[in-house]
């Protein structure tokens, strides 16, 4: 018989590895599954600097920390791909594969994945591509930044990113009368970027290219449920099946909760209630 966990928490990024600390210090069985050696996404960031303890930590340093605190907790990384959750009343089942397994409480916590990125997004993603302002704006300080943002609300930050950049070419995706300073509009739909000559070439769908020293893609924070987040370019969904509606009873949302930028109090009967075997996301625009 399958031993049932307290916990299980799907994710090993930031908030996973949270959720599975705090689990541990309160005494909870807990399994905690994600790629072995903690999410690629962490490791990817050339420069951090707004961790606090941790300044101007690189995305590996980052990691490793993070890999020596969970050892140091006992905690180790099941390294299994969830396919499905199954409610089976007091309890949930977790499918991975042929592989099942039990737990009182399910802790979501797996971040989000681009399913139609521009060519060389992912690959210069943390070395030159940002999707976070707050997060790496200081590593552009009296550089050239190239901001590609698909609403209004994306705006603010266009402006912060202009009091520390040398300039700022904005690409609105919608109608924009953000101008002025050292903000120039530029009209073009991102088609690509690469690097070029130890910048960023920023390929555009009618033709003209965008040198810069780093390109941001607003908003990256892919919160399913907030039209902020919603680019053209860019949707985002769950790579499992949920058997239940949103939001499940027992399943704890951990991920929208505490890392991304929407509302977590959002009424539920504002929010998409769909199944599908691919899993959760938007409409594609």
């Amino acid at each position: 018989m399958e031993q049932r966990y307290s916990i299980a928490i799907v994710g090993c990024g930031p908030a996973g590895l949270s959720a599975a600390l705090n689990a541990r210090i309160r005494k909870k069985s807990l399994i905690l599954f994600g790629e072995d050696g903690v999410s690629s996404k962490v490791s990817r960031p050339a420069s951090i600097s707004n961790y606090l303890g941790m300044p101007s930590v690189s995305g590996e340093e980052l990691k490793s920390a993070f890999l020596q605190h969970i050892r140091q907790m006992g905690i180790t990384i099941t390294n299994a791909r969830i396919d499905g959750i199954y409610p089976m009343g007091d309890y949930f089942v977790l499918s991975s594969g042929g592989r099942m397994y039990e737990a009182k409480t399910v802790i979501l916590a797996m971040g989000a994945k681009a399913t139609n990125p521009i060519p060389g997004e992912q690959q210069l993603l943390g070395s030159g591509v940002s999707y976070c302002a707050t997060c790496d704006g200081m590593v552009y300080e009296g550089k050239t930044v190239a901001v590609a943002a698909y609403s209004e609300q994306e705006e603010d930050d266009v402006r912060y990113l202009a009091k520390i950049a040398k300039k700022v070419i904005f690409l609105p995706q919608y109608g924009s009368s953000l101008a002025g300073g050292n903000i120039e509009t530029v009209a073009g739909k991102p088609a690509g970027v690469k690097k070029a000559d130890g910048r960023l070439c920023l390929s555009l769908a009618n033709g003209e290219t965008v040198l810069a020293d780093g390109v941001f893609l607003l908003p990256g924070c892919a919160d399913l449920w907030n039209p902020k987040t919603v680019r053209s370019s860019m949707g985002a969904v769950f790579s499992f099946l949920l058997t239940i509606d949103y939001p499940p009873s027992g399943v704890t949302d951990f991920l929208f909760q505490t890392f991304c930028s929407g509302s977590p109090q959002s009424s539920s009967a504002a929010l998409p209630r769909r199944r599908s075997p691919s899993g959760w996301g938007p409409p594609r625009r």
